[in-house]
């Protein structure tokens, strides 16, 4: 990142402002880039570290200036919803002159930096070493903070606000730039079963909880002294429904060595028989497995996705299989899922 000095003398102050300590800035470097958008860690010479979050202007409902701008400033509204989410300072913006509180332009997040290591580290290790107790005993932690903020119930005008967003800004635009890697009779197949799904939790607004809306590996990050949790990157309205962030965890679980490796070892799917049962049976939601299935077919829909991510392509058209077997569900059956992944895709599977 190249900053004048005039823009630098202004991230100072403002960051100096936030974290309330005078400080000088001893680098900032370019610590990586998604598909929401790419972060900036800003080195301080009091030893911490703050974080410049921008907006990408492409991809699921960042295209238009307007929504770039909503996204962020939803963001900084439902991150203090979430317990154990990294701190927001404020949205601000950059002119060729200064850094300075959001009035135009495009938005930029100022935010802690996260402390501790992604959870995918954790998946990469057990696809390396095999499992061991500390991580039945993340497993756990992983489910004990959704119980916790699934336990928060929010209002139905709320749900029905999400469920739209969910269908116009997620799956109709991800199935939409799939149209070069699946037919169409597989394009009309996966939005006629999510607009099954949308007709079906319509009459559901009861269902409405708190929520992270983006809980996956990435936006999970264990602190190895003492190991709890923290999260980021929460997205939408704060509000929706439960099977969002257990499904799109879940499938994690089976799908992570697969888009690695090609198959997957039988250590994962004890992990995630662990997770399902952890939750379900701490959970009061009798109508989980009506949904959960939806969930974890629309984390994949972002996995089939060359263009979000890569991946060698026989795993990709492994995943692609995975996403149809799930759709074919009337009821998540999870034995029965659990079964046909280990069955289908482990080392010992036929091919």
């Amino acid at each position: 990142m190249n900053l004048n000095k005039k823009q630098l003398s202004s991230l100072k102050r403002l960051i100096s402002e936030k974290i309330k300590e005078d400080v000088e800035i001893s680098n900032i470097v370019k610590i990586g880039e998604g598909c929401h958008g790419s972060a900036f860690k800003v080195s301080l010479n009091n030893n911490q570290n703050i974080i410049l979050k921008y907006f990408n202007n492409y991809g699921r409902n960042l295209k238009e200036y307007e929504n770039r701008i909503k996204e962020a400033f939803q963001f900084q509204r439902t991150s203090s919803l979430i317990p154990n989410h990294v701190r927001i300072f404020d949205i601000v913006h950059l002119n060729e002159e200064k850094f300075e509180k959001y009035e135009k332009n495009e938005p930029i997040i100022l935010m802690e930096e996260v402390i501790g290591d992604e959870y995918f580290s954790d998946l990469l290790n057990i696809l390396k070493h095999g499992a061991s107790k500390k991580d039945f005993e993340r497993v756990e932690i992983i489910s004990n903070y959704l119980i916790n903020l699934h336990s928060n119930v929010g209002e139905n005008e709320t749900y029905q606000l999400y469920l739209k967003d969910l269908y116009s800004n997620g799956i109709l635009e991800l199935t939409n730039e799939l149209r070069n890697n699946f037919s169409d009779i597989e394009i009309f197949e996966i939005k006629k079963r999510f607009l099954e799904l949308e007709e079906q939790l319509s009459k559901e607004q009861k269902r409405c909880r708190k929520i992270h809306g983006e809980y996956f590996p990435g936006t999970i990050h264990f602190n190895i002294e003492n190991n709890k949790k923290q999260t980021y990157d929460m997205r939408r309205f704060g509000f929706g429904e439960v099977c969002d962030d257990f499904g799109s965890m879940l499938i994690n679980y089976f799908i992570f060595p697969i888009q690695i490796n090609g198959e997957i070892k039988k250590e994962f799917i004890d992990i995630a028989n662990k997770f399902y049962k952890s939750y379900t049976q701490k959970s009061s939601d009798n109508k989980i497995d009506n949904y959960l299935h939806y969930f974890m077919g629309y984390r994949l829909l972002i996995l089939v996705n060359p263009n979000i991510v890569p991946m060698k392509e026989e795993n990709r058209k492994k995943i692609k299989k995975i996403l149809f077997k799930l759709l074919q569900f009337e009821k998540y059956k999870h034995n029965e899922f659990s079964s046909y992944i280990l069955k289908n895709f482990s080392n010992n599977a036929n091919s």
